[in-house]
């Protein structure tokens, strides 16, 4: 009887134990949060709060912070804790590899906001080769000569000398160099002028980038410098000018200088050390202001872009010293970095 009584209450209190031990209320197979939740390949949980585990595929960071479990398959810490491939899902933000991932947060090889490049030019030269390249051609009209120099350079350990002598020093570029069938380019370069130069003097007129026909002073447009400032120029049978007020380049000093030119629409533009040139850039030559150059309101230009079969560089109509770096020819702003 006893035995009997004894077996009876061990079964109750097994019976009691096992029901227990079920499910917990509130719970279901699949534990606090589900499969696919925030956390690694076996998420910040492990299997299970109660089940699969709080996290999904995919996790915050990186392949695991949290070791193979705190407590079993039912309790949290699992397999891998919070830290995966990438935060919050199969495809974390930013990129194929998110925060704290492969690659890093947003872009697939390069991090922060992607690789994005700036533009690429049809042509570049740093000059830092042991002679001046094959794709430049001397045009001199005079005794000028041009020599790599190591001593004085904007980037790198080089830049050109252009030491001008005569009507024209000019370094040719053709457009077999940067082919493209665009009907725009942009040429941008640093320039230094010599020490002893300066354009503030009387009648000082200098030329210093050109671009139109292959043959010097047929039909081209110029940069350069005329009555002490910076100066766009138009030749062909004559010459019309546009000076920038207030823009004077010293002697001794560094300057990025862009232009662009566009002989389908007639339209030159020129950007100084980054600044757009509102008054030496044109549609049509036409005067910003009387004192400045230009033509005479209603008087302007009209297919005036000659098509551009070469670019110069140097020192045109006075003799003087002055250093180029790092130029590049390209069909968008390229600016000088």
């Amino acid at each position: 009887m006893r035995l009997a009584q004894f077996l009876f209450l061990s079964l109750t209190t097994l019976a009691s134990f096992i029901a227990c031990s079920g499910d917990p209320a509130g719970d279901n197979d699949n534990g606090t949060g589900g499969a696919p939740a925030v956390g690694g390949d076996s998420s910040t949980g492990g299997s299970a709060a109660g089940g699969s585990g709080t996290g999904g595929a995919t996790s915050d960071g990186g392949n695991a912070s949290g070791g193979t479990s705190t407590g079993g398959n039912g309790m949290s810490g699992g397999a891998f804790a919070s830290g995966g491939d990438g935060a919050g899902g199969q495809t974390p933000s930013g990129g194929e590899a998110g925060v704290g991932g492969e690659l890093g947060s947003g872009g697939q090889p390069d991090g922060v906001g992607g690789g994005s490049a700036g533009p690429v030019p049809l042509f570049f030269d740093d000059f830092e080769t042991a002679t001046i390249g094959s794709d430049w051609t001397q045009n001199i009209n005079g005794n000028g000569t041009f020599a790599l120099d190591s001593a004085v350079f904007k980037n790198g350990s080089q830049s050109v000398k252009v030491a001008g002598s005569g009507f024209h020093t000019m370094l040719q570029l053709d457009a077999a160099s940067f082919p493209t069938t665009a009907t725009k380019i942009y040429v941008a370069t640093w320039f230094r002028l010599g020490d002893t130069v300066d354009i503030t003097q009387s009648n000082a007129h200098y030329i210093w980038l050109e671009a139109g026909a292959a043959t010097n002073d047929q039909h081209e447009v110029r940069v350069g410098a005329n009555i002490g400032l910076l100066q766009t120029n138009q030749y062909q049978n004559g010459e019309v000018d546009l000076r920038e007020p207030g823009v004077v380049p010293a002697a001794g000093t560094w300057y990025c200088l862009e232009y662009s030119v566009d002989w389908s629409n007639h339209e030159m533009e020129v950007w100084f050390d980054g600044a757009p040139m509102q008054n030496i850039s044109t549609t049509d030559w036409v005067q910003k202001d009387a004192q400045n150059g230009g033509l005479s309101p209603g008087s302007g230009l009209t297919n005036w872009a000659p098509v551009v079969e070469s670019l110069r560089f140097g020192a045109e109509l006075q003799g003087h010293d002055i250093w180029f770096d790092d130029i590049a020819v390209g069909t968008e702003q390229l600016g000088c970095n």
